[in-house]
């Protein structure tokens, strides 16, 4: 028994001291945790925030967006759009493109971007075609009229190949909204502030804030016109071609046309003596000044 004693009370004297131990551990860490919790501010409040915010729910004080969800009702926002390759009779491509034009226009839509490549050659005596080889013309039509102007696009010559792909992005549109109503609410909130506030620090705080909160809102205003402008109105690209395109012809060996050449080659001849005779002038200079220097010196 006596040995037991001074034993026992050793195993008491330290499991005293763990606990001791884990209590001290307990409140530093629990003092630690409350310096890094985002509630605790060093900032002065500014006055009215909690007056404002009294009675009411976390969610209206948020922006309740929940009620904003992609129902059969929504309008769903789908993107279409559509490649056409089509061949042209020769002679017509400018024609054709002005036709593209007037179906956009007819249907309510409008001309993106149009170009016609052509290769001529001006150097004579090659004589070449004045057509246009290929073309390019994109065009917006309202969704509603999208099938229809493919159609009669299909109709101003062969079509070599189309696709045409589509996007729903009704989710997307409809989270954007709730994006925007709830960055809205969060203005109309720091605007109640800014009004609210009485020291230069707490307005300038105030307005940092809220032109984060104004810049966030215009981003989302871009994006949803963006998308509604891509789902409204579908985007048509057609590539015309030729059949023969841009032709060179063989040279014209008749009377008149080899005068031409001729003419034409002489002229050029001409050109290249002037211009050597130009680039030789000035060593032709100081060759006779040698010469004349070397002159004076045998009469001396």
């Amino acid at each position: 028994m006596n040995q037991n004693g001074p034993r026992n009370l050793k195993i008491f004297i330290s499991i005293l001291i763990l606990l001791i131990l884990g209590i001290t551990a307990t409140l530093i860490g629990g003092t630690f945790t409350s310096d890094l919790n985002p509630q605790k501010s060093t900032e002065t409040p500014l006055p009215g925030i909690v007056g404002m915010y009294k009675g009411q729910t976390s969610t209206e004080r948020s922006g309740d967006v929940s009620g904003v969800q992609t129902s059969p009702t929504v309008d769903r926002k789908i993107v279409k759009t559509a490649d056409v390759t089509l061949k042209v009779e020769k002679g017509t491509l400018k024609d054709q493109i002005k036709s593209i034009m007037n179906i956009a226009e007819r249907f309510g839509g409008y001309t993106a971007s149009s170009s016609i490549t052509s290769n001529r050659e001006t150097e004579p005596p090659v004589i070449v075609s004045e057509q246009p080889i290929s073309g390019v013309i994109t065009i917006r039509v309202p969704a509603k009229r999208f099938n229809q102007a493919i159609s009669e696009i299909g109709q101003l010559g062969a079509v070599i190949s189309q696709s045409t792909g589509s996007s729903d992005v009704t989710s997307e549109y409809v989270d954007l909204e709730a994006q925007l109503k709830q960055a809205e609410s969060v203005e109309k909130a720091m605007l109640e502030l800014l009004n609210k506030a009485q020291t230069v620090e707490q307005i300038l705080a105030v307005r940092d804030k809220l032109t984060a909160i104004q810049t966030q809102i215009e981003q989302l205003k871009g994006r949803l016109k963006l998308m509604k402008d891509q789902a409204d109105f579908s985007t048509i690209t057609v590539n015309l071609y030729e059949p023969e395109g841009l032709k060179i012809s063989e040279r014209d060996w008749g009377f008149v046309k080899a005068l031409k050449e001729a003419i034409y080659r002489f002229v050029d001849t001409i050109n290249g003596i002037i211009i050597l005779a130009g680039m030789m002038a000035p060593i032709l200079i100081i060759i006779a000044i040698g010469f004349g220097i070397r002159k004076m010196f045998k009469k001396a």
